[in-house]
């Protein structure tokens, strides 16, 4: 940096790119958070400072104590708090307490997060929650994810049917998400109705990719398809054959 100092004396391209660098560095060191230091893990969630992603990697233990305090916590911001964990990993006590939790009849975040917590949970009461609410839903992509883990065989009839039900590009979109996650839980040839379904009205090529592999991958994809994806706008779908 000193030979470009010297040298931006005479060279005002030089002398600018060195301000511009002295100014970035200045604004680093003023924008540069301080260390914050928590007393455990509830700490960390209730100040708001637990990445989602982090939810994942928590241990077994931390994971106990989070649900145990999600029992006995009475504000209703730190217990949206505290569920948001169980909609990125299972929620280790009984399932009926989360399944309570979605079965609230009044709209509110906390019933949200409860059926996005039931993807990883199973019990027939969950499933039978699930196929109750499914078509009566307007947007039933959120409700049709908790198949993952309450997948039965002989689904893929309702699930084709439901996709036949909707145009709207929203929710056409969720379910395709949705489906993605059963049937990479529930490997099954019975994927192809479901997921060519689907397909045919999907617009996304991330998620028609997901599933075009997940065809693949059971050996069920149609010849249909497999001349369509030759001729797809995405380079990554058109290199899977």
């Amino acid at each position: 940096m000193q030979d470009l100092e010297e040298a931006s004396i005479n060279n005002q391209f030089i002398k600018t790119y060195v301000e511009n660098v002295k100014h970035t560095e200045e604004s680093r060191k003023a924008n540069a958070r301080e260390k914050i230091t928590y007393n455990d893990i509830i700490d960390e969630i209730l100040s708001n400072r637990l990445h989602y992603r982090a939810a994942r990697k928590l241990t077994d233990y931390q994971l106990e104590a989070i649900a145990q305090k999600l029992l006995t916590e009475k504000k209703i911001s730190n217990r949206e708090k505290l569920l948001s964990v169980f909609g990125k990993t299972k929620y280790p006590f009984d399932s009926q307490f989360i399944l309570e939790l979605a079965k609230n009849k009044r709209k509110s975040k906390i019933k949200e997060l409860a059926i996005a917590a039931l993807q990883f949970l199973n019990s027939d009461a969950i499933r039978e929650f699930a196929l109750e609410t499914i078509n009566e839903s307007k947007n039933p992509g959120t409700m049709v994810r908790i198949l993952k883990s309450n997948y039965e065989t002989g689904d893929d009839k309702m699930l084709t049917d439901l996709v036949k039900k909707f145009r709207n590009e929203d929710v056409i979109e969720s379910l395709a998400i949705s489906y993605i996650d059963i049937y990479k839980s529930n490997i099954t040839k019975e994927c192809k109705e479901p997921l060519e379904a689907v397909y045919d009205k999907l617009t996304c090529a991330i998620h028609r990719k997901d599933l075009v592999e997940i065809l693949i991958e059971n050996q069920v994809i149609s010849d249909k398809i497999k001349d369509e994806i030759k001729f797809d706008c995405d380079d990554e779908i058109r290199q899977l054959l």
